[in-house]
């Protein structure tokens, strides 16, 4: 980058006979501080110059700071002088004689007594010597001495100007793929940044090692960002993605190391590291703790400390819960793990009346069949895991009583039938856990709005009781995977269309299941239902399950730009396999229990005919293919083999990256 002409002239060209004051003037991020290193820089203006001085200001307009850095520069050292006057009257014989640049960077005030007492002493040092103000502020300039002809104010950047700032940042070791992906979301941050070429600098450098969809999407749904100071931020994002981003910086700097994702690409575990593990006991000394107790001396022989306030109970087969913990009345973690031990379920009602500012309790497979109605009574509580209790049977109504609950986990509850009523009241609540729930979920499930995972949404027929498809509506947070449980029995197409699919944006996995059953009602009903339920263009997998009507290509799954994993399963009435090869960034695909298809040619591709002229690229992106059960297929058409012995024929490209059939 070069300096401009007309900024170089109006530095270096000074009137010989005066000090001239010169002023850059913009908002933040615009680039004032770029310009002047450039004229600071610049060979035209060293020549002119026997001394350049850069001070920073910034607020408030302090005379003694600035007169002492400025003479500390011209001495190459230290100085201890405190009064105005004699930090002046020793620059004053420094620079007598010369002509001298001083750049006064990042002025938010002029403190006119006070600069006019120091621009008066450089004005009789020496003439020719030139004062450059940068300021966001113009009246400061001119109070400053500048003239309105000696004023350069920076106007923002042009949209493509300001493109190709981001782009060259972000996109730096991208490749095409990803580009294509992210670029419609990249121009549309681009146009947030408001011609600033430092918000686009320093968006670039955020979303340079950031490669998916969902994390460009975040930085553009914040709706006002805080970059470097110059953007006040009002949004504040996810706790869970905060955390994630904690996460991954201490893996970054190898605190621990991630040893488990889940599908859609977030933590699952962690592994620290025994030097960093033992570091971490040392700082929090008495406040963590994990027992293991493996019988009844054991049991007698244990003490806590009081100021434990995390704490893991590893309990052998046959050993009662240690009452020693009833004591521990700050516990805020609680980690109970039983091998085989059944005795736990008859120690929570004391738990639960003692322990009452627990905020997480994890009880996950301790073999518990009922949770008692004194949960209500830990009304701090954020988070509770009671997955793999696999023959507990119902949850308390009291259970909604706890305002606080943020997290339910009900993983692998397969004897749990239902939720209670008032689950709408847990209005806090963020993740709810339930994969392997059979049961439908209750009418109030649509007032959750805050909701951010919920592995099923299972629809029941009982409109009274039971939630329905419509009540996804407001379900707009929803991230990750969701599946559609029950789709058979919705008889109405417009709760579908209520539903909104499409607004749920950082649902990346979507399963639709349909049921077992083969009414002929179904192929017509079946078709316009999955038509409705048009699903965000950001899904990356999507599967269909048990659909029984006669294709299953609604017309706006060619617009799922982003679909990676294709999934179809059981739908049996359908004759002929989908145009998938259309779909531009489809990776996998698998097909199971079509009985309905036959025979397999072009329409696979998505092309129309033999006879078409068009050349292109049919499944471009696809590396694993994968047909199972396919009871009645006889024929895969080799119309397009044939396509390639004319001499005039259509040139297709088919699967170039298939790794695997």
């Amino acid at each position: 980058m070069t300096l401009p002409k007309k900024e170089r002239a109006e530095v270096v060209s000074v009137n010989k006979s005066n000090l001239q004051v010169v002023s850059i003037v913009g908002l933040g991020g615009l680039g004032k501080t770029t310009l002047a290193k450039l004229v600071y820089n610049d060979s035209e203006v060293e020549k002119n110059f026997e001394s350049r001085i850069w001070v920073s200001v910034s607020k408030p307009f302090d005379e003694i700071k600035i007169a002492k850095a400025i003479l500390e520069i011209l001495i190459n050292a230290a100085s201890v002088l405190v009064e105005f006057e004699g930090i002046m009257q020793h620059i004053r014989k420094l620079l007598k004689g010369k002509r001298f640049l001083l750049i006064l960077d990042d002025v938010w005030e002029d403190g006119p007594s006070k600069w006019e007492q120091m621009r008066d002493s450089f004005m009789s040092t020496s003439l020719g010597s030139s004062i450059l103000v940068i300021t966001r502020d113009e009246s400061v300039a001119i109070n400053m001495g500048c003239t309105r002809d000696h004023l350069f104010k920076l106007g923002n950047l042009f949209l493509e100007e300001c493109w190709s700032i981001f782009s060259e940042i972000a996109f730096f070791e991208k490749n095409n793929d990803e580009r294509v992906q992210l670029e419609a979301i990249g121009r549309e941050i681009v146009k947030k940044c408001d011609g600033l070429p430092l918000a686009a600098k320093t968006l670039g450098n955020l979303l340079r090692f950031k490669d998916s969809r969902q994390e460009w999407q975040s930085v553009l749904n914040s709706e006002v960002w805080e970059l470097e100071g110059y953007l006040r931020q009002t949004h504040v994002d996810d706790m869970e993605r905060i955390g994630e981003k904690y996460l991954h910086n201490l893996a970054g700097h190898s605190s621990f190391e991630v040893v488990q994702k889940i599908d859609c690409g977030h933590v699952m575990s962690c592994k620290m590291y025994n030097i960093v593990h033992d570091f971490a006991q040392y700082i929090v000394k008495n406040e963590c703790f994990s027992i293991e107790v493996n019988d009844e001396e054991e049991l007698k022989m244990m003490s806590l400390h009081k100021e434990v306030r995390h704490l893991r109970v590893m309990l052998g087969k046959d050993v009662s819960f240690p009452s020693s913990i009833y004591r521990l009345k700050d516990l805020r973690t609680l980690w109970v793990q039983c091998k085989g031990n059944s005795k736990v379920g008859a120690a929570l009602s004391n738990l639960f009346g003692r322990l009452t500012c627990l905020r997480s309790l994890n009880l996950s497979n301790c073999n518990l069949a009922e949770i008692p109605s004194s949960i209500s009574k830990l009304i701090h509580l954020r988070q509770i895991d009671l997955s793999y209790n696999k023959d507990l049977k119902g949850l308390p109504e009291a259970l909604c009583e706890l305002d606080n609950l943020q997290t339910l986990n009900m993983d692998g509850c397969f004897s749990l039938v239902k939720l209670p009523r008032g689950v709408e009241k847990l209005i806090n609540l963020r993740h709810l856990h339930n994969g392997g729930f059979e049961g439908v979920l209750p009418k109030g499930i649509s007032k959750l709005t805050c909701l951010r995972s919920l592995n099923r949404f299972s629809i029941g027929q009982d409109n009274q009781e039971a939630c329905n498809l419509g009540d996804l509506k407001n379900l707009n947070h929803l991230q990750g995977c969701v599946c559609i449980m029950g789709l058979e029995i919705v008889a109405d197409v417009g709760e579908a269309k209520q539903a909104e699919l499409r607004k749920k944006t950082e649902v990346t996995r979507l399963e639709l299941r349909f049921g077992k059953g083969d009414a002929e009602w179904r192929k017509h009903h079946d078709d316009e239902l999955l038509l409705a339920l048009e699903p965000s263009p950001y899904v990356e997998e999507l599967g269909i399950y048990d659909y029984q009507g006669r294709t299953v290509f609604p017309s706006w799954m060619i617009f799922l730009s982003n679909l990676k994993t294709v999934i179809l399963t059981n739908c049996k009435t359908c004759e002929h396999l989908p145009p998938l090869g259309k779909l531009p960034f489809l990776e996998n695909l698998r097909i199971w229990g079509m009985d309905g298809v036959q025979k397999v040619g072009l329409e696979f591709l998505g092309l129309e005919s033999s006879s078409s002229s068009s050349s292109g690229v049919a499944f471009p992106k696809l590396i694993n293919l994968r047909f199972m059960r396919m009871r009645n297929w006889e024929v895969w058409a080799d119309d397009f083999i044939k396509m390639g012995d004319e001499e005039d024929s259509t040139k297709i490209t088919i699967m170039p990256q298939l790794r695997s059939l």
